[in-house]
Protein backbone atom coordinates (compact mmCIF):
# COMPACT_ATOMS: atom_id res chain seq x y z
CA UNK A 1 0.00 0.00 0.00
CA UNK A 2 2.75 2.37 0.66
CA UNK A 3 4.79 1.65 -2.50
CA UNK A 4 1.57 2.71 -3.88
CA UNK A 5 1.45 5.70 -2.55
CA UNK A 6 4.70 6.68 -3.84
CA UNK A 7 4.58 5.57 -7.78
CA UNK A 8 0.64 7.19 -7.90
CA UNK A 9 1.74 10.34 -6.13
CA UNK A 10 4.76 11.66 -7.85
CA UNK A 11 2.67 10.26 -11.14
CA UNK A 12 -0.58 12.23 -10.86
CA UNK A 13 1.28 15.48 -10.39
CA UNK A 14 2.88 14.96 -13.58
CA UNK A 15 -0.12 13.96 -15.27
CA UNK A 16 -1.22 17.40 -13.99
CA UNK A 17 1.62 19.40 -14.63
CA UNK A 18 1.66 17.86 -18.49
CA UNK A 19 -1.57 19.03 -19.27
CA UNK A 20 -0.82 22.66 -17.41
CA UNK A 21 2.22 21.93 -20.44
CA UNK A 22 0.05 21.11 -23.16
CA UNK A 23 -2.07 24.28 -22.47
CA UNK A 24 0.73 26.40 -22.60
CA UNK A 25 2.14 24.79 -25.67
CA UNK A 26 -0.60 25.37 -27.40
CA UNK A 27 -0.91 29.20 -26.24
CA UNK A 28 2.64 29.55 -27.30
CA UNK A 29 1.81 27.76 -30.81
CA UNK A 30 -1.24 29.74 -31.89
CA UNK A 31 0.26 32.97 -31.52
CA UNK A 32 3.24 31.62 -33.61
CA UNK A 33 5.89 33.40 -31.43
CA UNK A 34 9.80 32.49 -31.48
CA UNK A 35 11.03 31.46 -27.64
CA UNK A 36 14.36 31.85 -28.39
CA UNK A 37 15.45 34.13 -25.89
CA UNK A 38 18.11 36.94 -26.19
CA UNK A 39 21.51 35.62 -25.89
CA UNK A 40 23.61 36.51 -22.44
CA UNK A 41 26.17 34.49 -20.45
CA UNK A 42 24.11 32.69 -18.60
CA UNK A 43 19.64 33.10 -18.46
CA UNK A 44 17.16 32.69 -16.24
CA UNK A 45 14.79 30.09 -16.15
CA UNK A 46 17.29 27.91 -18.86
CA UNK A 47 16.72 24.83 -16.88
CA UNK A 48 18.18 22.59 -19.77
CA UNK A 49 21.53 24.76 -20.47
CA UNK A 50 21.22 25.41 -24.31
CA UNK A 51 20.98 29.01 -23.89
CA UNK A 52 17.48 29.40 -24.72
CA UNK A 53 13.74 29.69 -22.93
CA UNK A 54 11.84 26.88 -24.58
CA UNK A 55 9.25 24.69 -23.57
CA UNK A 56 11.48 21.78 -23.06
CA UNK A 57 12.62 23.85 -20.24
CA UNK A 58 9.10 23.96 -18.76
CA UNK A 59 8.81 20.03 -19.34
CA UNK A 60 12.66 19.23 -17.46
CA UNK A 61 11.18 21.69 -14.33
CA UNK A 62 8.13 19.54 -13.96
CA UNK A 63 10.42 16.45 -14.23
CA UNK A 64 11.86 17.50 -11.28
CA UNK A 65 9.13 18.46 -9.16
CA UNK A 66 7.43 14.94 -10.04
CA UNK A 67 10.99 13.42 -8.70
CA UNK A 68 11.00 11.77 -12.39
CA UNK A 69 14.44 13.65 -13.02
CA UNK A 70 17.28 15.37 -11.22
CA UNK A 71 18.28 18.32 -12.15
CA UNK A 72 22.06 19.80 -11.12
CA UNK A 73 22.35 22.52 -9.05
CA UNK A 74 23.65 25.16 -11.82
CA UNK A 75 20.20 24.34 -13.24
CA UNK A 76 18.26 24.26 -10.44
CA UNK A 77 19.79 27.88 -9.55
CA UNK A 78 18.57 29.13 -13.13
CA UNK A 79 15.40 27.82 -12.44
CA UNK A 80 14.66 29.32 -9.16
CA UNK A 81 12.60 32.29 -10.36
CA UNK A 82 10.80 32.77 -7.03
CA UNK A 83 14.16 33.32 -5.48
CA UNK A 84 13.11 30.83 -2.50
CA UNK A 85 14.98 28.13 -1.10
CA UNK A 86 13.39 25.62 -3.25
CA UNK A 87 11.83 24.79 -6.32
CA UNK A 88 7.92 24.69 -6.65
CA UNK A 89 4.88 24.92 -8.89
CA UNK A 90 5.10 29.12 -8.66
CA UNK A 91 8.42 28.58 -10.72
CA UNK A 92 6.78 26.62 -13.51
CA UNK A 93 4.31 28.87 -13.69
CA UNK A 94 6.86 32.19 -14.04
CA UNK A 95 8.49 30.30 -16.34
CA UNK A 96 5.40 29.23 -18.80
CA UNK A 97 4.26 33.14 -17.80
CA UNK A 98 7.73 34.33 -19.17
CA UNK A 99 7.92 32.05 -22.42
CA UNK A 100 4.86 32.82 -23.52
CA UNK A 101 5.52 36.16 -23.48
CA UNK A 102 8.59 36.55 -24.91
CA UNK A 103 8.85 37.97 -28.69
CA UNK A 104 12.37 38.46 -30.12
CA UNK A 105 11.24 42.59 -31.64
CA UNK A 106 10.88 43.14 -28.33
CA UNK A 107 13.63 44.21 -25.60
CA UNK A 108 14.00 41.28 -23.28
CA UNK A 109 12.60 41.10 -19.62
CA UNK A 110 13.72 41.98 -16.05
CA UNK A 111 16.29 39.01 -14.95
CA UNK A 112 17.66 40.93 -11.92
CA UNK A 113 16.31 43.13 -9.15
CA UNK A 114 19.15 44.65 -7.28
CA UNK A 115 18.66 47.26 -4.49
CA UNK A 116 21.23 49.37 -2.39
CA UNK A 117 21.21 47.12 0.62
CA UNK A 118 19.65 43.83 2.08
CA UNK A 119 19.41 45.25 5.42
CA UNK A 120 19.10 48.41 7.16
CA UNK A 121 17.93 49.37 10.15
CA UNK A 122 15.80 52.53 10.90
CA UNK A 123 14.51 54.71 14.60
CA UNK A 124 10.28 54.03 14.94
CA UNK A 125 8.95 57.31 12.83
CA UNK A 126 12.39 57.57 10.66
CA UNK A 127 12.15 56.79 6.78
CA UNK A 128 14.85 55.96 4.63
CA UNK A 129 14.60 55.12 0.45
CA UNK A 130 15.99 52.13 -0.98
CA UNK A 131 17.83 52.11 -3.99
CA UNK A 132 16.99 49.99 -6.79
CA UNK A 133 18.07 49.08 -10.37
CA UNK A 134 17.31 46.18 -12.84
CA UNK A 135 19.55 43.84 -15.15
CA UNK A 136 19.46 44.34 -18.42
CA UNK A 137 19.41 48.25 -18.32
CA UNK A 138 17.41 47.64 -21.17
CA UNK A 139 14.91 45.31 -19.84
CA UNK A 140 11.44 45.97 -21.37
CA UNK A 141 7.96 46.24 -18.47
CA UNK A 142 10.55 47.61 -15.68
CA UNK A 143 7.49 48.22 -13.47
CA UNK A 144 8.43 47.24 -9.65
CA UNK A 145 6.23 46.94 -6.58
CA UNK A 146 7.07 47.16 -3.20
CA UNK A 147 5.68 45.75 -0.42
CA UNK A 148 5.89 44.57 3.65
CA UNK A 149 5.86 41.66 5.19
CA UNK A 150 4.83 43.04 8.85
CA UNK A 151 3.14 46.77 8.33
CA UNK A 152 2.96 46.93 12.18
CA UNK A 153 6.21 46.95 12.22
CA UNK A 154 7.37 48.85 8.56
CA UNK A 155 5.73 50.11 5.76
CA UNK A 156 6.94 50.98 2.33
CA UNK A 157 5.63 53.27 -0.15
CA UNK A 158 5.74 52.02 -4.54
CA UNK A 159 8.88 54.73 -4.13
CA UNK A 160 10.82 52.32 -1.99
CA UNK A 161 10.70 54.40 1.04
CA UNK A 162 10.76 52.60 4.36
CA UNK A 163 8.86 54.21 7.66
CA UNK A 164 9.57 52.36 10.91
CA UNK A 165 6.71 52.01 12.55
CA UNK A 166 7.26 50.38 15.74
CA UNK A 167 10.41 48.06 17.10
CA UNK A 168 10.62 44.42 15.07
CA UNK A 169 12.36 43.32 12.03
CA UNK A 170 10.47 43.23 8.42
CA UNK A 171 10.96 41.77 5.24
CA UNK A 172 10.21 44.50 2.27
CA UNK A 173 10.19 42.65 -0.64
CA UNK A 174 10.64 44.58 -4.45
CA UNK A 175 9.17 42.52 -7.00
CA UNK A 176 8.56 42.55 -11.38
CA UNK A 177 5.38 41.13 -12.12
CA UNK A 178 6.29 40.71 -15.61
CA UNK A 179 9.24 38.49 -14.75
CA UNK A 180 8.17 37.62 -11.48
CA UNK A 181 11.49 38.46 -10.41
CA UNK A 182 11.96 40.03 -6.96
CA UNK A 183 14.45 41.24 -4.35
CA UNK A 184 14.39 41.69 -0.89
CA UNK A 185 15.68 43.60 2.33
CA UNK A 186 15.22 43.29 6.07
CA UNK A 187 14.82 45.83 7.78
CA UNK A 188 15.07 46.16 11.95
CA UNK A 189 12.84 49.19 13.30
CA UNK A 190 14.40 49.77 16.08
CA UNK A 191 12.82 51.41 20.01
CA UNK A 192 15.24 54.21 20.11
CA UNK A 193 16.45 55.56 23.78
CA UNK A 194 13.87 58.09 25.28
CA UNK A 195 15.78 59.18 28.21
CA UNK A 196 18.99 58.75 29.91
CA UNK A 197 19.38 59.05 33.91
CA UNK A 198 22.53 58.64 35.95
CA UNK A 199 22.34 57.88 39.89
CA UNK A 200 23.59 60.72 40.65
CA UNK A 201 24.45 64.62 39.50
CA UNK A 202 27.55 65.68 41.84
CA UNK A 203 30.37 63.37 43.65
CA UNK A 204 33.02 64.67 46.09
CA UNK A 205 35.76 61.92 46.30
CA UNK A 206 39.08 61.53 47.80
CA UNK A 207 41.46 60.92 45.46
CA UNK A 208 41.99 57.01 45.05
CA UNK A 209 38.34 56.21 45.61
CA UNK A 210 36.59 54.66 42.83
CA UNK A 211 32.96 53.31 41.99
CA UNK A 212 30.89 52.43 39.18
CA UNK A 213 27.81 54.69 37.86
CA UNK A 214 24.67 52.81 37.76
CA UNK A 215 22.63 54.63 34.55
CA UNK A 216 18.92 53.94 34.26
CA UNK A 217 17.98 53.75 30.11
CA UNK A 218 14.21 54.28 29.25
CA UNK A 219 11.94 52.63 28.11
CA UNK A 220 13.32 49.27 28.88
CA UNK A 221 12.69 47.40 25.17
CA UNK A 222 15.13 50.22 23.72
CA UNK A 223 16.67 48.27 20.80
CA UNK A 224 20.56 49.54 21.72
CA UNK A 225 21.55 50.52 25.19
CA UNK A 226 25.21 51.65 24.12
CA UNK A 227 26.44 54.07 26.56
CA UNK A 228 29.58 55.89 26.11
CA UNK A 229 31.39 57.67 28.90
CA UNK A 230 33.74 60.43 28.77
CA UNK A 231 35.75 62.84 31.67
CA UNK A 232 36.35 66.39 30.23
CA UNK A 233 39.46 66.34 32.54
CA UNK A 234 41.08 63.15 32.83
CA UNK A 235 44.15 64.36 35.07
CA UNK A 236 41.24 64.49 37.82
CA UNK A 237 39.52 61.39 37.14
CA UNK A 238 39.04 58.62 34.24
CA UNK A 239 35.80 56.78 33.44
CA UNK A 240 36.07 53.00 32.02
CA UNK A 241 34.08 52.21 28.95
CA UNK A 242 31.88 50.04 31.81
CA UNK A 243 31.00 53.47 34.06
CA UNK A 244 33.83 53.16 36.48
CA UNK A 245 34.84 56.13 37.86
CA UNK A 246 38.17 56.33 39.40
CA UNK A 247 39.64 59.66 41.30
CA UNK A 248 42.69 60.68 40.57
CA UNK A 249 44.26 63.77 41.36
CA UNK A 250 42.40 67.16 42.94
CA UNK A 251 40.15 69.27 41.05
CA UNK A 252 36.67 69.37 38.73
CA UNK A 253 35.81 67.35 35.86
CA UNK A 254 32.51 66.60 34.32
CA UNK A 255 31.47 62.89 33.28
CA UNK A 256 29.72 62.52 30.36
CA UNK A 257 27.18 59.29 29.18
CA UNK A 258 25.91 59.53 26.18
CA UNK A 259 23.23 56.52 23.62
CA UNK A 260 23.98 55.43 20.47
CA UNK A 261 20.93 58.37 19.38
CA UNK A 262 23.10 60.91 21.41
CA UNK A 263 20.92 61.38 25.13
CA UNK A 264 22.81 62.59 27.15
CA UNK A 265 23.62 62.60 31.16
CA UNK A 266 26.11 64.34 33.03
CA UNK A 267 27.81 64.04 36.77
CA UNK A 268 30.01 66.83 38.33
CA UNK A 269 32.90 65.55 40.37
CA UNK A 270 35.04 67.04 42.67
CA UNK A 271 37.93 65.33 43.75
CA UNK A 272 40.03 65.98 46.93
CA UNK A 273 43.48 65.20 48.51
CA UNK A 274 41.96 64.38 52.50
CA UNK A 275 44.03 65.17 55.34
CA UNK A 276 45.93 61.21 56.39
CA UNK A 277 47.31 62.46 59.20
CA UNK A 278 47.74 64.89 61.91
CA UNK A 279 50.91 65.57 64.15
CA UNK A 280 50.76 67.61 67.30
CA UNK A 281 54.18 69.40 69.01
CA UNK A 282 52.81 67.79 72.46
CA UNK A 283 50.72 64.66 73.18
CA UNK A 284 50.92 65.72 76.97
CA UNK A 285 51.64 68.64 78.85
CA UNK A 286 51.33 69.77 82.77
CA UNK A 287 49.67 73.44 83.34
CA UNK A 288 50.87 74.48 86.87
CA UNK A 289 49.13 77.68 87.51
CA UNK A 290 45.53 79.32 86.78
CA UNK A 291 45.61 81.11 82.99
CA UNK A 292 49.12 79.53 82.18
CA UNK A 293 49.20 78.79 78.13
CA UNK A 294 50.36 76.34 76.33
CA UNK A 295 50.60 76.82 72.46
CA UNK A 296 50.02 73.58 70.35
CA UNK A 297 51.45 73.31 66.75
CA UNK A 298 49.76 70.63 64.57
CA UNK A 299 51.46 69.46 61.06
CA UNK A 300 49.36 67.92 58.18
CA UNK A 301 50.49 65.31 55.60
CA UNK A 302 50.31 65.06 52.87
CA UNK A 303 50.89 68.46 52.11
CA UNK A 304 49.29 68.68 48.66
CA UNK A 305 45.85 68.87 50.91
CA UNK A 306 42.70 70.22 49.45
CA UNK A 307 41.56 71.77 52.80
CA UNK A 308 44.17 72.36 55.32
CA UNK A 309 42.20 74.03 58.30
CA UNK A 310 41.86 72.50 61.39
CA UNK A 311 39.29 72.38 64.09
CA UNK A 312 40.21 72.61 67.86
CA UNK A 313 38.09 71.08 70.86
CA UNK A 314 38.60 70.23 74.60
CA UNK A 315 36.82 67.81 76.39
CA UNK A 316 36.83 69.60 79.86
CA UNK A 317 36.58 72.95 79.26
CA UNK A 318 36.73 73.89 83.23
CA UNK A 319 40.09 72.31 83.45
CA UNK A 320 41.45 73.82 80.10
CA UNK A 321 40.18 75.94 77.05
CA UNK A 322 42.03 75.79 73.82
CA UNK A 323 41.46 78.79 71.03
CA UNK A 324 41.03 78.15 67.23
CA UNK A 325 45.17 78.90 67.01
CA UNK A 326 45.79 76.05 69.22
CA UNK A 327 46.51 77.79 72.45
CA UNK A 328 45.66 75.84 75.98
CA UNK A 329 44.81 78.36 78.81
CA UNK A 330 44.44 75.89 82.53
CA UNK A 331 41.41 77.10 83.99
CA UNK A 332 40.98 74.65 87.18
CA UNK A 333 42.48 71.64 88.54
CA UNK A 334 42.40 68.30 86.73
CA UNK A 335 42.81 66.51 83.08
CA UNK A 336 41.59 67.75 79.82
CA UNK A 337 41.79 66.15 76.46
CA UNK A 338 42.68 68.58 73.55
CA UNK A 339 41.39 67.45 70.24
CA UNK A 340 42.88 68.74 67.03
CA UNK A 341 40.94 67.50 64.07
CA UNK A 342 41.02 68.15 59.98
CA UNK A 343 37.99 70.86 58.73
CA UNK A 344 37.82 68.72 55.82
CA UNK A 345 35.21 66.27 57.47
CA UNK A 346 37.30 62.85 56.59
CA UNK A 347 38.19 62.41 60.19
CA UNK A 348 42.01 62.94 60.77
CA UNK A 349 42.60 63.46 64.45
CA UNK A 350 45.10 63.93 67.00
CA UNK A 351 45.16 64.62 70.61
CA UNK A 352 47.23 66.31 73.41
CA UNK A 353 46.72 65.21 77.30
CA UNK A 354 46.65 68.08 79.42
CA UNK A 355 46.53 68.25 83.24
CA UNK A 356 46.35 70.87 85.13
CA UNK A 357 47.34 71.13 89.23
CA UNK A 358 47.62 74.44 90.42
CA UNK A 359 47.48 72.94 94.29
CA UNK A 360 50.33 73.54 96.59
CA UNK A 361 52.44 71.96 98.34
CA UNK A 362 50.59 71.54 101.53
CA UNK A 363 47.18 71.33 99.46
CA UNK A 364 48.67 67.95 97.84
CA UNK A 365 49.60 66.38 100.95
CA UNK A 366 45.82 67.34 102.39
CA UNK A 367 44.77 65.87 99.33
CA UNK A 368 46.91 62.58 99.64
CA UNK A 369 46.48 62.28 103.17
CA UNK A 370 42.56 62.12 102.63
CA UNK A 371 43.04 58.85 100.48
CA UNK A 372 43.97 57.28 103.44
CA UNK A 373 40.99 57.70 105.78
CA UNK A 374 39.68 54.27 106.76
CA UNK A 375 41.94 52.44 104.69
CA UNK A 376 45.52 52.57 106.36
CA UNK A 377 46.09 51.07 110.03
CA UNK A 378 48.12 52.46 113.00
CA UNK A 379 51.47 50.13 113.62
CA UNK A 380 53.89 51.78 116.20
CA UNK A 381 57.28 52.62 114.64
CA UNK A 382 55.45 52.38 111.07
CA UNK A 383 56.60 54.27 107.76
CA UNK A 384 54.65 52.47 104.90
CA UNK A 385 51.58 53.40 103.36
CA UNK A 386 51.15 50.20 102.46
CA UNK A 387 51.16 48.05 105.41
CA UNK A 388 50.95 50.99 108.10
CA UNK A 389 52.46 54.11 109.96
CA UNK A 390 52.56 55.55 113.14
CA UNK A 391 51.49 59.44 113.36
CA UNK A 392 55.08 60.99 112.26
CA UNK A 393 55.41 58.06 109.74
CA UNK A 394 52.24 59.34 108.25
CA UNK A 395 53.73 62.73 107.94
CA UNK A 396 57.02 61.90 106.66
CA UNK A 397 55.55 59.45 104.03
CA UNK A 398 53.01 62.28 102.47
CA UNK A 399 56.04 64.84 102.37
CA UNK A 400 58.09 62.47 100.89
CA UNK A 401 55.75 61.73 97.93
CA UNK A 402 55.71 65.47 97.54
CA UNK A 403 59.55 65.42 97.48
CA UNK A 404 60.51 66.53 101.02
CA UNK A 405 62.74 64.16 103.13
CA UNK A 406 61.56 64.93 106.78
CA UNK A 407 63.04 61.30 108.54
CA UNK A 408 65.69 63.29 109.85
CA UNK A 409 62.98 65.05 111.96
CA UNK A 410 60.98 61.87 112.56
CA UNK A 411 60.97 62.41 116.26
CA UNK A 412 61.19 66.30 116.22
CA UNK A 413 59.27 67.60 113.56
CA UNK A 414 58.37 70.54 115.57
CA UNK A 415 62.14 71.94 114.18
CA UNK A 416 61.22 71.42 110.93
CA UNK A 417 60.39 73.82 108.06
CA UNK A 418 59.56 77.54 109.44
CA UNK A 419 57.02 78.03 112.10
CA UNK A 420 53.59 79.82 111.51
CA UNK A 421 51.15 80.79 114.40
CA UNK A 422 48.21 78.67 114.54
CA UNK A 423 45.76 81.90 113.56
CA UNK A 424 47.71 81.49 110.18
CA UNK A 425 47.60 78.01 109.45
CA UNK A 426 47.17 76.44 106.09
CA UNK A 427 46.47 73.03 104.84
CA UNK A 428 49.37 71.05 104.93
CA UNK A 429 50.71 72.84 107.95
CA UNK A 430 52.11 69.43 110.65
CA UNK A 431 50.14 69.82 113.84
CA UNK A 432 52.41 69.21 116.99
CA UNK A 433 51.20 68.19 120.34
CA UNK A 434 53.20 66.61 123.14
CA UNK A 435 53.75 62.97 121.84
CA UNK A 436 51.41 63.34 118.57
CA UNK A 437 51.53 65.13 114.83
CA UNK A 438 48.78 65.67 112.82
CA UNK A 439 48.33 67.27 109.17
CA UNK A 440 46.13 70.34 109.33
CA UNK A 441 43.26 70.45 106.70
CA UNK A 442 41.55 73.39 107.21
CA UNK A 443 38.26 74.78 109.05
CA UNK A 444 39.79 73.40 112.38
CA UNK A 445 40.33 69.84 111.16
CA UNK A 446 43.39 67.18 111.09
CA UNK A 447 44.48 64.16 109.21
CA UNK A 448 46.60 61.94 111.22
CA UNK A 449 47.32 58.51 112.62
CA UNK A 450 45.60 58.40 116.15
CA UNK A 451 45.81 55.17 117.44
CA UNK A 452 46.01 51.17 116.32
CA UNK A 453 41.82 51.65 117.38
CA UNK A 454 41.47 54.34 114.74
CA UNK A 455 44.06 54.10 112.30
CA UNK A 456 44.08 57.25 110.27
CA UNK A 457 41.14 59.37 110.75
CA UNK A 458 40.03 63.04 111.02
CA UNK A 459 39.45 64.68 113.67
CA UNK A 460 38.92 68.30 115.27
CA UNK A 461 42.18 70.01 116.08
CA UNK A 462 41.55 70.01 119.92
CA UNK A 463 42.19 66.31 119.60
CA UNK A 464 45.51 66.21 120.32
CA UNK A 465 45.33 68.85 123.28
CA UNK A 466 47.23 71.99 123.47
CA UNK A 467 48.93 72.81 120.10
CA UNK A 468 52.73 73.10 121.32
CA UNK A 469 53.97 74.22 117.33
CA UNK A 470 52.32 74.70 113.75
CA UNK A 471 55.72 74.07 111.59
CA UNK A 472 55.29 74.74 107.26
CA UNK A 473 57.14 73.07 105.03
CA UNK A 474 56.57 74.50 101.96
Amino acid sequence: MNFSKKICIPLLIFILLATFFSITVFAASERGENTKAHTEESVTGDVNGDGKLSLSDILELQKHIANIAVISSEKLQAANLEGQNEISMTDVLRLQKRIAMLDPNQEPMVERIILDRSDATVQIGESIRLGVSVLPQGAQNQLLYFSSSNEEIAVVDQQGIVTGISAGKATILVYNDASGISSACTIQVAQPVESLQLNTQAIKWTVGTSGSFKPVVSPDDATDKTLVWSSSNEKVATVSKAGKLSALAPGKTVITCTTANGIKATCSVTVVQEVEKIKLNKTSATLNEKGQTLSLTASISPKNVTDNSLQWTTSNSKVATISANGVIKAVGNGTATISCKAGDGYGATAVCKVTVDTLTVGEKVVKEAKSYVGKLNYVWGGTSLQSGVDCSGFVCALYAQQGYDLWGYRTSLRYSGVGVSYANAKPGDIICYPGHVAIYIGNGQIVHAANSQSGVIISDVSWGGSITAVRRIA
